[in-house]
């Protein structure tokens, strides 16, 4: 393996590919992550979706797969950090009181 290597390294990294590949030698290059990414099949296969939180707008990797008829493809808004606690507490039937000492803050008004 280390002869590859060094002969590797005294080519460009498509001549490498090209090279390697066409003596039927599966191969790859090393990438960056940024650089994976920028792959235009990345793009082809709608791998990539972009979404935002309280944070700001990002992107995020789509399930592998496709089924006929389907989208796959993730919510176009992200919930933040405790954004449903309360509501997913009083659904678990907690009273006022114990989300209260839960969280311990007191309960805004407004939310009672």
């Amino acid at each position: 393996m280390s002869g590859v290597e060094a002969w590797s390294r005294t080519l460009p990294t498509e001549k490498s590919l090209v090279e390697l590949s066409g003596r039927g030698v599966p191969c790859s290059a090393y990438r960056t992550v940024a650089e994976a990414l920028n792959d235009p099949q990345i793009a082809h296969r709608g791998a990539l979706s972009e979404v935002s939180d309280g944070g700001g707008t990002f992107k995020v990797l789509n399930l592998p797969f496709r089924m006929s008829g389907a989208t796959v493809s993730a919510a176009k808004r992200m919930a933040t950090l405790g954004e449903h606690t309360l509501a997913l507490l009083k659904q678990a039937g907690l009273s006022q009181d114990e989300i209260a000492a839960f969280s311990g803050k007191p309960l805004v008004a407004e939310l009672r």
